[in-house]
């Protein structure tokens, strides 16, 4: 049988494919970083925002019930309980204090927990683990939470996100200026 010279074969020969895998290639070389920034970046905002909205919840609790609400970091090996050792990367949680002893006890509501944190540091500078909110709303000792990203895809300017806890007891959101805002990764 004769064969059509204007038949078109389907397919791809080898040359085409290893010119065709060398170029995606060179794409994802180019794109990885990228993501990774991405990455390390969205972790920092998620933290930061979960954290920001605990603040804001515990706040509300206290108007709303007219108790003090302490927001501390939560004990990693005994859920439901604070402790003075770590960090706020480890996880936080909120209750009412009705004794007034900074620590959870029988008939005190937790009102909210968080879980520990990923792929970002959230140190508990000058020993300040816990915020203790009056049933005014206020806070008794105002201070700033820092979250920081280890991550070396990101510039040392966004590496870092400040939570400012004013006396009234309203969490605000800023970007530190510092370049030595975080550790070194």
């Amino acid at each position: 049988m004769a064969r059509n010279p204007y038949s078109f074969e389907s397919g791809v020969t080898l040359v085409e494919l290893m010119i065709t895998l060398a170029v995606l290639g060179v794409l994802l070389a180019i794109a990885v970083p990228s993501f990774n920034a991405l990455i390390a970046s969205s972790r920092v905002s998620a933290s930061t925002n979960e954290l920001l909205a605990a603040m804001a919840q515990s706040r509300s609790e206290a108007i709303r019930r007219g108790q003090r609400v302490v927001l501390c970091i939560q004990d990693p090996n005994n859920p439901g309980q604070c402790t003075n050792a770590g960090s706020w990367e480890q996880g936080w949680m909120a209750f009412v204090d009705l004794d007034r002893n900074g620590t959870p006890g029988a008939g005190e509501d937790v009102v909210l927990a968080s879980p520990a944190q990923g792929g970002v540091s959230i140190p508990a500078q000058n020993g300040q683990r816990t915020a203790v909110y009056l049933p005014s709303g206020r806070v008794l000792d105002p201070r700033t939470i820092r979250v920081c990203s280890p991550s070396t895809s990101l510039s040392d300017n966004n590496r870092a996100r400040d939570i400012l806890l004013n006396i009234a007891g309203q969490p605000i959101l800023t970007q530190p200026v510092v370049a030595s805002a975080c550790p070194a990764p």
